[in-house]
């Protein structure tokens, strides 16, 4: 009796050791997609002025008319609460939303379409721990025939390009580390490259600059007629990334938002490694 009460208190307490376990790798696993979340800058398209965090409801003007960002926090009607694992990641690396429905590239999915796997299955690992905001958000306010979503058959033959990004052997981690960065989660490419008339970016003037909703984004390609990245000193462009100030701008608009809900809380290391990219770009 005596034995058969040990097993089980045994057994108990393995249960109660794994549940601890289990609970807590999920909370570093949400507090990585927390932090991976920030770095996508997923906040400031998904949470409105004044709105529930991941809510939606951001009105993006476009040459083609205006989409409103949707609700990604996990209530299962409004938000993408009950979005398999795979539909997730179908949206980031397909452009392709529950029951396949094709995504506008408003949603960035032609950068996200490189995140690693483990990446993007710890950001909606972090998704799941928000509050559920039971509001519909209708998104594409677009007018005809743009509003058409078979539009995007085209459009994807022509910019977009599948595929997770694979490091560059002959260069350090740091710089990989920063291309991963600038190139897929913070998306840098979508405000900083002119685009063609589809709207899709000009591959070969990455990053030299484009007007965007009223804004100027400007070049922060190297070499780029004595302007871009090399006209800042590293320090000075960490602490534009960092604070919003570097001694000679100060960036309003939506590079503001970037900064404020994105760089200015990457680790430096990160901050540093967007800029090794950014100085040291092909």
């Amino acid at each position: 009796m005596r034995g058969a009460l040990a097993a089980c208190l045994g057994v108990l307490a393995t249960l109660a050791t794994s549940s601890i376990c289990d609970a807590t790798e999920d909370l570093g696993l949400a507090e990585r997609g927390k932090y991976l979340a920030t770095a996508a800058d997923c906040a400031a398209c998904h949470t409105a002025p004044d709105g529930k965090l991941f809510a939606g409801g951001v009105a993006l003007k476009t040459p083609f008319g205006t989409l409103v960002t949707p609700n990604i926090t996990p209530d299962p009607n409004a938000g993408i609460g009950a979005w398999t694992d795979e539909e997730f990641l179908a949206a980031l690396w397909q452009g392709r939303g529950r029951g396949g429905k094709r995504l506008f590239p408003a949603m960035p999915y032609p950068s996200y379409t490189q995140m690693t796997k483990e990446d993007a299955l710890a950001i909606r690992n972090y998704l799941r721990t928000l509050e559920p905001v039971p509001v519909r958000v209708e998104s594409n306010l677009l007018p005809f025939p743009f509003n058409l979503r078979i539009n995007m058959v085209v459009w994807n033959l022509v910019n977009f390009r599948p595929g997770r990004l694979l490091p560059d052997p002959v260069r350090s981690a740091q710089w990989n580390r920063g291309r991963y960065l600038v190139d897929v989660l913070e998306h840098c490419g979508v405000c900083h490259t002119p685009k063609n008339l589809l709207g899709g970016d000009k591959r070969s003037a990455y990053l030299t600059g484009e007007t965007l909703q009223g804004w100027r984004a400007p070049s922060i390609a190297p070499n780029h007629e004595g302007k871009g990245v090399d006209a800042f000193k590293d320090d000075e462009l960490f602490a534009l990334l960092r604070t919003g100030q570097s001694g000679k701008e100060i960036p309003g608009g939506p590079m503001a938002e970037v900064i404020t809900k994105s760089t200015s809380k990457l680790t430096d290391d990160d901050i540093n490694a967007i800029i090794a990219y950014l100085k040291d770009k092909p």
